[in-house]
């Protein structure tokens, strides 16, 4: 079906009748009607074949057919993200849906990178219609791989194969361009939700291995523990190096998170059964940290008071200090507890 339709010598009505195709299938699963398994992946596999072609031959042509375009690639997209949030419902070819979902969500943002591209390479100017067009595809992709990026970690083991392809597909799409789609996207929710799944992912661990008998935690156990969160903030940093001004708005949150992750490096140095992880955590975490704040600091973007701002109230004084730092010999479920319990004064950001 996809190779007849991609023959067509107009490119509109290929997008049309798959806007159509895509509406219905939609409409079926988010009104909890079960969809025939086999139907949702065959267009599932429909929708990776039409965005493949769009990026192999971008057009940026009449108005006209980028509406018709908008509106596709935003039906293909829910449609990927409603199979998977309702993934229960088609139990039978769940992992086959994942599969494909994953070649729609990598189809978006090679078309995305297509897009700009063909942008980039225009001799005659930008017209604002072209900016607005790349621009709210760009948006859309950004906002559902990030929805289904938080839906991923909440449902846990069912979906964490899936984490790595959505995340780097936020950041790439955001890596293409900073002025036109940073004004769409809240860029420092995004950071604030990496951080916080780091921070969450940390925490789990700490309260685990606090309350569990005082057995020897394996290196090996501790290098899967830690990767999702090394994970989370090597992206953190890959976003904090493209928006450096975004990033300096919610620098008490990026700089409690470093401490956080110090302080809690400390703590399971002085525990005999935990030194394995205190070991993971310096191989895995901690070139990570230095780059957090590093990465505000060596931008030309942010200004010389703002960096000056942050180390005041890096080295605010002594009585404005945790205590978590200044005892480390407490109860060690009492101290995990203390080590992820310090906020900076707004609500924590993320999924609990």
């Amino acid at each position: 079906m996809a190779l007849i339709l991609l023959s067509t010598n107009d490119p509109s009505e290929v997008l049309e009748y798959a806007h159509c195709l895509s509406t219905l299938i939609c409409l079926s699963v988010s009104a909890n009607e079960p969809p025939e398994s086999r139907l949702v992946l065959d267009f599932l596999s429909f929708d990776a074949a039409i965005l493949s072609a769009l990026r192999r031959s971008p057009v940026l042509g009449q108005k006209v057919f980028t509406h018709i375009a908008e509106e596709c690639i935003l039906k293909h997209l829910n449609l990927a993200k409603l199979s998977i949030s309702e993934n229960q419902m088609i139990v039978s070819l769940a992992l086959e849906v994942l599969e494909v979902a994953q070649e729609v969500w990598n189809a978006t943002v090679g078309l995305c990178r297509a897009y700009h591209q063909a942008l980039n390479s225009e001799s005659g100017g930008m017209g604002s219609d072209k900016l607005n067009h790349v621009a709210n595809i760009t948006t859309y992709t950004i906002d559902c791989l990030y929805e289904l990026g938080v839906l991923s970690e909440t449902r846990g083991e069912s979906l964490v194969t899936i984490l790595n392809v959505l995340w780097k597909g936020v950041v790439t799409s955001l890596q293409l361009t900073a002025g036109d789609v940073a004004t769409k996207v809240n860029v420092t929710d995004h950071l604030l939700t990496l951080i916080s799944l780091a921070t969450n992912s940390l925490r789990c661990a700490a309260e685990s291995w606090s309350s569990t008998v005082k057995e020897d935690i394996t290196l090996t156990e501790a290098k899967r523990t830690f990767t999702p969160v090394k994970f989370y903030l090597t992206n953190a940093v890959r976003l904090l190096s493209e928006y450096p001004c975004q990033a300096f708005t919610i620098y008490k949150e990026i700089t409690l998170c470093g401490l956080m992750i110090s302080t809690f490096h400390v703590s399971l140095s002085k525990t005999r059964h935990l030194k394995a992880s205190s070991e993971a955590l310096t191989e895995l975490l901690e070139p990570i940290l230095s780059l957090l704040i590093h990465s505000i600091f060596k931008s030309v973007e942010v200004k010389q008071e703002s960096k000056l701002q942050i180390l005041d109230w890096l080295f605010a004084d002594a009585d404005d200090t945790s205590p978590i730092l200044e005892e480390m010999n407490t109860n060690l479920t009492t101290l995990m507890k203390d080590i992820f319990s310090v906020t900076c004064g707004r609500p924590q950001q993320g999924v609990y």
